[in-house]
């Protein structure tokens, strides 16, 4: 992955979340949230322009 210097800060979280990508169900984790966007690992691919439902886990 090419190094890049991300416009907005980062906030530095970890937060476990279940999402719907179309009928498709993944859960992982978010990380480093930001104006522009997040970072998330997970079970379901996502690609960029997917729509992203979120629940977040408590």
């Amino acid at each position: 992955m090419p190094f890049t210097i991300h416009p907005y800060r980062r906030f530095p979280v970890q937060c476990s979340v279940t999402y719907n990508a179309g009928p498709f169900q993944g859960q992982g984790t978010v990380w480093n949230l930001s104006c522009s966007g997040w970072r998330i690992a997970g079970d379901f691919p996502m690609r960029p322009g997917d729509v992203f439902i979120d629940r977040h886990a408590a």
